[in-house]
């Protein structure tokens, strides 16, 4: 099934299906007027996420760590209990 959402001037599209032969899969795609960012599975970096940029003049490529959000999460968290380290926000925030 396909799907695609406006939003002004950005178009969503969302693919999905019950007998996919990917068993997973997230992808994002930002096309501006010089270059195209994409980022697949940015929702499970620890599933093998990769980061593209495409345009005239520009090619990068980057490849996360397979490490969850939650464990940098966790570890902020004990850096803060035990005063190592402030948090990134503050209560007013």
């Amino acid at each position: 099934m396909t799907a695609s959402l406006s939003f002004g001037d950005a178009t969503v599209t969302l693919d999905c299906g019950l007998w996919s032969r990917h068993l997973l899969g997230a992808g994002l795609e930002l096309a501006g007027t010089r270059a195209t960012l994409r980022v697949r599975m940015p929702f499970h970096p620890q599933h093998g996420a990769r980061i593209a940029v495409d345009g005239p003049g520009i090619r990068l490529r980057e490849r996360t760590t397979r490490r969850s959000s939650s464990g940098y999460q966790l570890d902020a968290f004990v850096d803060a209990g035990q005063g190592r380290q402030g948090s990134a926000t503050t209560p007013e925030r």
